[in-house]
């Protein structure tokens, strides 16, 4: 129940402008990878070892493909599945936050109080959304895993467990325009829309 309120509190933190600030490393660093951080302040990025990368959960790194730092899920065995895009959703569980269950109570407490009692009643954990800054935000909402992997303009979606593409009736391919996925299609190769 603690670690639930956590999540919640993390969400909180992840809205408030220090926060987004924090949460942007520098475009220079092409070797280190990071984990998000909440304190009672702001949330920070912490660079991780590579031992201390777990597989499945979400980091920041350096997208050699794209010449730019990206958010991805950790593979097993080393490297990252997908660059993830403006829009992209993930359920607060999948960042590796490391803090104590005291710590969680606190942070949900001194920000959030009720928060909890209003997610339970609806039996859904939260999540956040990847803002085209690079910037995860709070969604005020219920939602599945859903990503937009810039380094192959594929989406996914997870129903459950299982991860499912999403397609249109030219493909499996998409791009984003001021925010909005369109299918990549030859109409759309050529500019019409």
């Amino acid at each position: 129940m603690k670690t639930f309120a956590f999540w919640m509190m993390l969400l909180v933190q992840l809205l408030s402008s220090k926060a987004a600030v924090a949460q942007v490393a520098s475009a220079e660093d092409h070797t280190g990878v990071y984990r998000l951080h909440p304190n009672l302040e702001t949330v920070e990025l912490v660079r991780v070892t590579p031992a201390e990368i777990k597989p499945g959960l979400v980091y920041n790194y350096y997208n050699e493909q794209l010449g730019e730092r990206a958010w991805g899920l950790a593979k097993k065995g080393g490297g990252f599945e997908f660059a993830f895009g403006e829009g992209t959703v993930m359920p607060t569980t999948a960042f590796d936050l490391q803090l104590s269950p005291e710590m969680q109570a606190r942070m949900l407490n001194e920000r959030a109080p009720g928060l909890l009692k209003q997610l339970d009643n609806v039996g859904r954990s939260a999540a956040v959304q990847l803002n085209g800054k690079g910037v995860w935000e709070l969604l005020r909402y219920p939602s599945s895993a859903r990503v937009f992997d810039l380094a192959t303009g594929e989406r996914w979606e997870w129903h459950g467990n299982r991860r499912v593409a999403v397609l249109h009736v030219g493909g499996n391919l998409w791009h984003i325009v001021e925010g909005r996925y369109y299918p990549v299609t030859i109409a759309t190769t050529l500019g019409c829309r």
